[in-house]
């Protein structure tokens, strides 16, 4: 996802009086929880199981490395997945939905600066040896993920060089992802920006339905919602999308339009399984 600055204060109400960025000045304004629901958590994965491209990325020994205090649990909407400047207890493997990573200013400004889908884990900021992160992650679509408690990630990498390698390569891919969301920001328009930002949450979410609201959508592009919701009816005009109360249809996701709007043809901009496996140059870990 693009890191934009949101500029409009957010106090329940949703205004702008010009085209700068929103500001969003509530550090409470996403309503972020770190409870999950009661009952969430099952243990004994069986690696075959598994939905996350990572974790079947790994050989079975790896995977056991990490089996130790494995849970798999759901994950509701807004669930905080990593807290700014708090220690991170686990690392969240996901399966299912859509993790969104921030990070804000000292005035409480919140940039959006990357997607975590089924292709990735949170918590990835431990491999570089830091314990806290001034970002945060949670989630923008409930799903479901694998979490591993941190003591038991950190010994599987101290352990095992090759396989903290192996995590490495994938931060590198994040790193990426970033680089790319910067040249989107400064040489994209609006309607490229938001199709870029729709097919990064494609590329992480099964079937075509994104439940997503033009409010959200305003708030992680830096716009208006009345511009976000233009945009979205200049993807509709071309067919690419179908756009309605609180989600997003993908239509014809290579729609050759004059401006290729639903194309993503940049080198490295997405990180489907198949991808993934090749930015991280191991096909078994």
């Amino acid at each position: 996802m693009c890191g934009f600055v949101i500029n409009a204060h957010f106090e329940g109400t949703y205004g702008q009086t010009n085209d700068r960025p929103l500001v969003f000045t509530n550090s409470q304004a996403f309503g972020l929880t770190s409870k999950l629901p009661c009952g969430a958590a099952t243990t004994c994965i069986d690696q075959s199981t598994v939905e996350n491209a990572l974790l079947k990325m790994l050989s079975a020994d790896r995977f056991a490395r990490l089996s130790e205090g494995m849970e798999r649990v759901d994950l509701p909407l807004r669930y905080a997945l990593v807290d700014n400047d708090v220690p991170t207890t686990h690392v969240c493997f996901l399966e299912r939905g859509l993790a969104s990573m921030v990070v804000s200013s000292i005035d409480e400004e919140v940039v959006e600066i990357g997607h975590i889908g089924h292709e990735g884990a949170s918590g990835m900021h431990v491999v570089l040896a830091v314990e806290t992160t001034p970002t945060r992650t949670f989630m923008q679509v409930a799903g479901a993920g694998i979490m591993v408690p941190m003591e038991t990630f950190q010994r599987a990498l101290a352990d095992d060089p090759e396989m903290k390698d192996f995590f490495l390569r994938y931060v590198h891919t994040t790193v990426l992802q970033l680089a790319h969301s910067a040249l989107a920001n400064a040489r994209y328009n609006m309607h490229e920006r938001l199709a870029r930002w729709i097919l990064m949450c494609h590329d992480r979410l099964e079937g075509n339905n994104l439940a997503i609201t033009h409010e959200f959508l305003a708030l992680m592009l830096g716009v208006r919602r009345s511009g976000v919701t233009n945009e979205l009816h200049v993807l509709e005009g071309v067919h690419a999308i179908r756009s309605t109360r609180g989600n997003v249809r993908i239509m014809d996701r290579a729609h050759d339009s004059p401006r290729n709007c639903l194309r993503n043809n940049t080198v490295g901009e997405t990180q489907k399984d198949d991808n993934l496996a090749v930015q991280l140059n191991s096909p078994k870990a």
